[in-house]
């Protein structure tokens, strides 16, 4: 069955950052550290566990030659308490390209999500007469090839955008002179 636990007190931090390198290489990074404090009157006795933990994540775009971007996201927690559940650290790296094919009306993108087939969760629950161990994972690894296509006249459209745009233009001409 499912219990409550009484008391939870939780702190934590977070720095983003941003990655740059002229135009080649765009993307973020950031950490979240934490500290969980459990205390709560369960099964008879006074359960006490706190820890402190961190998140570290990222993503990462790159141009490499002939218009190919790669990108590279990912995550890592370290391990941590969550309750009575104290758990391992586990993450999940994911990497992507893409190239655009045909005067740009044509996307393929290739895909890979856990990479390494790290986003496994495994912890312990040791408290009084409870002793579990468990581990818990999915079908993370996935791979994904699509080819998307746009349909449609690209010159009839781009026309469209600059003549809407000049519609707008001349409207807050109007309005200033007004």
């Amino acid at each position: 069955t499912t219990a409550n636990l009484d008391n939870l007190r939780n702190y934590s931090a977070t720095l983003n950052l941003p990655l740059t390198y002229r135009k080649l290489l765009t993307g973020y990074a950031g950490v979240t550290v934490f500290y969980n404090e459990y205390q709560s009157q369960y099964l008879g006795s006074t359960y006490r566990a706190g820890r402190t933990a961190a998140t570290f994540y990222g993503q990462a775009n790159l141009l490499l030659p002939q218009n190919i971007k790669l990108e590279a996201s990912g995550y890592y927690q370290t391990a941590g308490v969550n309750g009575l559940i104290n758990f391992r650290g586990f993450g999940a790296l994911n990497l992507g390209l893409q190239k655009t094919l045909w005067q740009d009306r044509a996307t393929l993108r290739l895909g890979v999500n856990d990479v390494l087939f790290s986003n496994k969760q495994r912890g312990t629950v040791r408290y009084q007469d409870l002793d579990v161990a468990f581990r818990s994972y999915g079908e993370s690894r996935q791979v994904r090839l699509s080819l998307s296509w746009k349909l449609g006249n690209q010159q009839l459209k781009a026309a469209r955008k600059r003549s809407t745009g000049l519609e707008e233009e001349r409207g807050r001409v109007k309005t200033d002179k007004e």
